[in-house]
């Protein structure tokens, strides 16, 4: 983001006359100056962003920083209304750093898909690497991407370009039974449902929870130790194998029903 942009965050301090040449990069709007600003307004469809790990200690600022970006961008290049933004969820990583939190990051870059106008999101949780930060399969990553832009920016029919993601429950008893978007035919796998999946009641004590896929694309959730269940997470971990897809083999973001 440019400095004029960054004017509204207190938070954000952008006066680096002190800061040492090497450490320029690592400042607020250094790259922005360096990389956007040479070719904002030259003629393009839409944006293409994977995420870095730099925001993964702020997730509440990220999540007013995040779309005041993309709002900036398209001003940039006067297109405030047409330039469609596709961005990678962040992976992932099983790192030693106390303070990260990757969960509550991916859980705001989820919501923000209500926040930013003509945007999709490459969910990743599947392909993370649990002792590398920067995951290998960038292949996949792209033609995750290549989804969404073919199916919004290019009008392709036909084309699945998002995983699951969670809407809504009702209890059932002892269960929660889960319904999602983006699941018109079903979730997956049948044969080995997830294991990523988390149940608790009103004392907000988590049991691993037992899944059943049904016929109808919904999601029943429960365990043994969780009488009158009242919150379900699926993967709210900082390293996660995601393991819930659609039939078109997208993957569902991590998520929790609980604002806890």
């Amino acid at each position: 983001m440019s400095v004029k942009s960054l004017a509204n965050f207190s938070e954000v301090k952008t006066n680096i006359a002190s800061v040492p040449e090497k450490e320029l990069h690592k400042y607020p709007s250094s790259l922005y100056n360096g990389m956007i600003a040479p070719i904002a307004g030259f003629a393009i469809k839409g944006f293409l962003w994977y995420q870095g790990e730099s925001n993964r200690h702020e997730p509440k600022l990220y999540k007013q920083l995040f779309p005041a970006m993309v709002q900036s961008w398209r001003t940039d290049w006067n297109a405030t209304d047409s330039l469609d933004f596709y961005y990678v969820q962040l992976a992932p990583f099983d790192g030693k750093d106390s303070t990260r939190s990757g969960k509550h990051l991916r859980e705001v870059q989820l919501n923000c898909l209500n926040r930013i106008p003509k945007s999709a999101m490459a969910v990743i949780l599947d392909i993370g690497s649990q002792n590398l930060i920067h995951p290998p399969e960038k292949y996949i990553v792209a033609k995750r991407l290549y989804y969404c832009a073919l199916a919004n920016s290019y009008g392709y029919k036909g084309i699945s370009f998002n995983g699951p993601v969670y809407q809504s429950f009702k209890l059932d008893g002892s269960k929660m039974n889960l319904t999602f978007k983006f699941a018109e035919n079903g979730l997956s796998p049948f044969e080995k449902p997830s294991e990523n999946f988390e149940i608790a009641g009103a004392d907000k004590i988590f049991y691993t929870a037992s899944v059943k896929i049904n016929t109808d694309g919904t999601l029943d959730v429960w365990s043994d130790s969780v009488k009158n269940p009242a919150s379900v997470r699926y993967g709210f971990k900082e390293w996660v194998k995601g393991d819930l897809f659609n039939t078109a083999g997208l993957p569902a973001s991590s998520f929790r029903t609980d604002n806890w």
